[in-house]
């Protein structure tokens, strides 16, 4: 009825790796060239034919009453290789004003191992390399967000703030610890936190300001089960600062002004996002140390309607330099210790037209 709509779905999908070989014109162990295509390397093809069926089914009812409107529902998944999983989620918004609502949400999810991080073993060489592992469990996540918006008619203002749990993260380990051949395994489990706000303002009548801003940190803890202990004793005796995973910007923020006259219309914006570095759980990750700098860039347009039908821009983005975020792998450092420069400027000129 009008107050309360009900959606579901049933799914079933069936992954095979039908068939799977693997050649190259060189043996890895060794570094040798030869003429031919081949399996030089006796690499093991574990992953042919391997097979996975999943039946899946999602609930949702969404129910609004007065000033609540209520969103419940569950996701179910059965994996022929993982077992099942029964995922909910729950959402309130409330109206107290017609100006000012609240929103509340509470939901679980689930990422079973894809065939790559259970079986690959095609990176494998004498040296360096990437090893499936098939004793890899699904990693979880729970959410927990809140969030509070203020519209009038020349202002939006809201206000997000969100906590996170994630278990068993599949990443890329290296058992050996002296940055040769790793493995995906299970390392361990994060917690988030973090906020965001925004603000649409209108000025005038034909000028707006948009804006927002983000923080978030983030927690890391080590699987007891699947790393070394000489990891675990050395993230123990760092000061608790070091706990909190810096390979990513924590502060984000965006701006911008959009003004239209007569047939023209102008918007000048910035994005800005802080330094990151290199995480520091075990020893390696410590020694190879990155520091990648803040970035500021800016994005600028100038659009002119010709015609009812007829729009032409010229556009100007990315102004400003910005480096690559480091990864979390003991190669940190591999494009120096600023990372890698990214693409910068891009200067577009589109013209669209309307039939």
């Amino acid at each position: 009825n009008d107050d309360f709509d009900i959606i579901t779905s049933f799914g079933f999908e069936n992954q095979l790796l039908k068939q799977y070989d693997l050649e190259r014109n060189y043996q890895i162990v060794g570094d040798i060239y030869l003429e031919n295509f081949g399996n030089y390397d006796n690499v093991e093809k574990t992953q042919n034919n391997k097979n996975r069926t999943l039946f899946s089914e999602y609930f949702q009812g969404n129910y609004r009453f007065s000033k609540i409107e209520i969103t419940a529902g569950f996701r179910f998944d059965s994996y022929s290789d993982f077992g099942q999983t029964l995922n909910p989620r729950v959402g309130i918004i409330y109206k107290p004003l017609k100006s000012l609502h609240f929103k509340g949400l509470f939901a679980q999810a689930f990422r079973a191992p894809t065939f790559k991080e259970l079986y690959d073993n095609t990176t494998i060489g004498n040296e360096y390399g990437v090893k499936g592992n098939e004793e890899l469990k699904p990693e979880t996540i729970t959410t927990l967000e809140f969030a509070a918006e203020f519209i009038k008619k020349k202002i939006v203002l809201k206000l997000t703030s969100f906590y996170s749990e994630n278990l068993n993260l599949i990443d890329i380990y290296d058992p050996n610890g002296n940055g040769g051949i790793g493995q995906y395994k299970n390392i361990g489990n994060t917690k988030n936190i973090g906020y965001a706000t925004d603000i649409i303002l209108k000025i005038a009548d034909n000028l707006n300001f948009t804006g927002n801003f983000s923080q978030y940190f983030e927690l890391f803890e080590w699987n007891l089960t699947a790393v070394r202990r000489s990891f675990v004793v050395y993230f123990d005796k760092e000061p608790k600062c070091n706990k909190y995973l810096l390979n990513a910007p924590s502060i984000r923020a965006n701006a911008g002004l959009f003004y239209s006259y007569s047939r023209f219309d102008f918007f000048a914006g910035g994005n800005y996002r802080n330094k990151s570095e290199n995480n520091k759980r075990f020893y390696l990750e410590d020694e190879r140390h990155v520091d990648i700098p803040f970035s500021l860039q800016g994005n600028f347009s100038v659009g002119y309607r010709f015609k009812k039908n007829i729009n032409i821009r010229v556009s100007a983005n990315n102004i400003g330099k910005k480096y690559s975020d480091p990864d979390e792998s003991t190669n940190i450092n591999v494009f120096g210790t600023k990372g890698m420069i990214q693409p910068i400027e891009t200067y577009l000129l589109t013209v669209n037209y309307k039939f």
